[in-house]
């Protein structure tokens, strides 16, 4: 489990006491085809790298280190290199895409398969699939793969803010009065905001990305984090490890009238927040 503050990723212990799942349902919303035409239908949609080659054949990508390419929606961009984090820069001209200016944060450890600043630095056709972003260039190609890319243009979410109600996350009750608040824009950009533990005139906040597919797949991914709480090392206070859970949705149900929405994570954990 990772939360993000300024930018800067740390590890924090996933936390996790099973707990009865409520099962009462709401109604599903039916999804629509999609498929991408520009580089501005794949901003903010965590690419995964599945496939790598040169021409001296192919390139082993082990799936304890994934690299993962997020395209900004303000032409910068960023990702994950095996346990280092990498960000800068992009632009588009017709099917060409450049990057520049890209660095990485220097965390010893293995090293990933692609040293992603200098792989990526320069030019490279660029191609879509409906899941799929696809680079070559000089007998070089780099196969990215998300199942994750249905647009949030029409998506209700979007639309005001919603407070979360109810959950049966395991320490629910010790941060219930906080006020987890919940907003997305239809760039995918995701933010979730709520009262300090520890001092009320704080606010703290966690800034990502809702990625949405098929099926009513999500899942959610912090990339920014402001928190002004103690943190109780190695366990984490309650409003720590309620927005860590959440990073583990698979799935999300709205109601009929679009005033509730539930995330539902891989633990059968549920989150339902009603809109304001």
């Amino acid at each position: 489990m990772r939360y993000i503050k300024s930018i800067i990723f740390t590890s924090l212990l996933s936390l996790f006491v099973a707990c009865q799942m409520n099962t009462q349902s709401l109604n599903d919303i039916g999804e629509s085809a999609f498929t991408i035409q520009s580089i501005a239908d794949v901003y903010n949609v965590h690419w995964r790298l599945t496939a790598a080659s040169t021409d001296t054949g192919t390139i082993d990508l082990p799936s304890f280190l994934p690299v993962i390419l997020v395209f900004s929606d303000d032409d910068s961009l960023f990702g994950v290199s095996g346990c280092n984090f990498y960000s800068g820069s992009y632009s588009t001209n017709s099917n060409q895409v450049t990057f520049s200016r890209i660095s990485q944060t220097e965390i010893a450890c293995q090293a990933p398969a692609l040293d992603m600043p200098r792989w990526l630095s320069g030019s490279w056709a660029i191609s879509f699939t409906d899941t799929s972003v696809i680079l070559n260039r000089n007998n070089q190609q780099l196969t990215f793969v998300s199942y994750h890319t249905l647009p949030l243009t029409d998506f209700p979410v979007t639309q005001g803010t919603w407070r979360l109600v109810v959950s049966n996350f395991n320490r629910y009750d010790e941060v219930k009065q906080v006020a987890f608040r919940l907003q997305m824009t239809p760039t995918r950009t995701l933010s979730v905001q709520w009262v300090s533990l520890t001092d009320s005139s704080y606010t703290n906040r966690v800034r990502g990305y809702f990625n949405r597919g098929q099926d009513n797949k999500a899942f959610i991914r912090w990339w920014v984090w402001v928190y002004n709480g103690f943190r109780n090392f190695p366990l984490p206070p309650a409003d720590v490890a309620l927005i860590n859970e959440l990073e583990n949705v698979t799935s999300y149900e709205l109601s009929e009238n679009n005033t509730l929405f539930q995330l539902q994570t891989a633990n059968g954990v549920y989150f339902r927040f009603q809109k304001e």
